[in-house]
């Protein structure tokens, strides 16, 4: 089935392939919010699976908010996935509560 979630806004993306399996990895945050402008910041990293690229299986989220008073401890934005002496290795954009997510870095 098509990447589809009744309880959760997905958005922004970024993709893989690891041989026959595809992944994808995506921003979202729950419907329940009730304002969409809400999800920027309550916001995890999902993470699919797929042979096909049509067919996506959910897996565990790949990313949430660090530990309070990391760079991160209060958003994971967008970010990317690249092979790198033989691992995966994830880069991605977090903010923290501390500067009122106001300064983005890369992590």
């Amino acid at each position: 089935m098509p990447l589809h979630f009744a309880d959760r806004w997905i958005w922004d993306f970024w993709l893989c392939s690891d041989g026959d399996v595809h992944h994808v990895f995506y921003l979202q945050a729950p419907t329940s919010l009730g304002d969409p402008e809400q999800r920027h910041w309550n916001v995890s990293i999902g993470h699919a699976t797929s042979s096909d690229l049509n067919e996506w299986t959910p897996v565990a989220d790949a990313l949430s908010p660090g530990r309070a008073g990391t760079f991160d401890d209060f958003t994971t934005w967008t970010g990317s996935i690249i092979r790198r002496d033989g691992e995966w290795v994830m880069v991605y954009t977090g903010t923290a509560r501390a500067e009122r997510g106001l300064v983005q870095r890369i992590g």
